[in-house]
């Protein structure tokens, strides 16, 4: 995951320390209450999908060798999460404009009256 501006991989070992001088410096905990150099690679690994990288090219740069492994460390954040309920809803509301079915109406209505109901947050 760590490379130099010419595409180079850093040494382990130097990027482990500079990471760990540098989350005391910002006072920040380590350990198992805190943060490790792992939490870096789940980072890298959702920005390079993110940025449009395949999944080949992702694992190319960020060392993976599956996509199993590489799909491990893709962390689950709200942006990609709401892209998704869009994705879903642009779908759903096709297949609601060629097929119409009768009760239509109220299941669009069913999420909006669940959290009347229920008192849910709706996610988006």
């Amino acid at each position: 995951i760590f490379h130099d501006g010419g595409g180079r991989q850093l040494d382990a070992r130097r990027v482990r320390k500079a990471f760990y001088v540098a989350l005391e410096a910002c006072e920040l905990p380590t350990g198992k209450a805190g943060y490790c150099l792992y939490d870096t690679k789940k980072t890298a690994t959702g920005l390079l999908l993110d940025s449009g990288l395949s999944d080949a090219e992702a694992m190319d740069f960020s060392g993976h060798r599956t996509a199993s492994m590489l799909h491990r460390y893709r962390t689950k954040t709200a942006k990609r999460h709401g892209a998704s309920v869009r994705k879903r809803d642009e779908y759903l509301a096709k297949v609601f404009a060629d097929k119409k079915p009768a009760d239509a109406d109220k299941v669009s209505d069913f999420p909006m009256n669940l959290v009347a109901v229920q008192g849910f947050e709706p996610r988006t």
